[in-house]
């Protein structure tokens, strides 16, 4: 998706739709809080370098969301451009940043950071799943 103050609210329409037609809107609202934040950190970050073919061709960042499903996990995986790694700073009670990544650590088993061939890094979490009305 482009890299707009949009992004992150089409990312969490994905997600609630998706997880519906999978049969797991019980996971919806935590899944779409975790796209929130990783997609607006991923927005924050994100660069691509231009074209080959011209320097001044006009470019758009982009970031791309991927949702994987196991049996057990809902794998959750945002890209952008930016190598440099995210960082799980201190957050204030009353800072404006800072709890993105506080967030998403409190409501999945684990995160972490992968370096794909193309450049850039995928951010990743998994989220464990259950049938509605099992406990979490």
């Amino acid at each position: 998706m482009p890299v707009l103050p949009t992004a992150p609210g089409i990312a969490r329409r994905h997600v609630h739709q998706t997880l519906t037609e999978w049969h797991l809107p019980h996971h919806s609202d935590d899944a779409q809080l975790i796209v929130s934040e990783l997609v607006t950190n991923a927005t924050k970050a994100a660069t691509v370098p231009p074209p080959r073919h011209s320097r001044d061709a006009p470019r758009l960042d982009v970031v791309y969301l991927g949702l994987f499903r196991t049996l057990a996990t809902l794998v959750i995986e945002v890209w952008d451009g930016n190598p440099g790694c995210p960082v799980l700073a201190p957050a204030t009670w009353d800072g404006e940043n800072g709890r993105g990544l506080h967030i998403v650590t409190a409501l999945t088993s684990r995160w972490g950071v992968r370096r794909p061939p193309s450049g850039g890094k995928a951010v990743w979490c998994e989220l464990p799943v259950s049938r509605p009305g099992a406990p979490r």
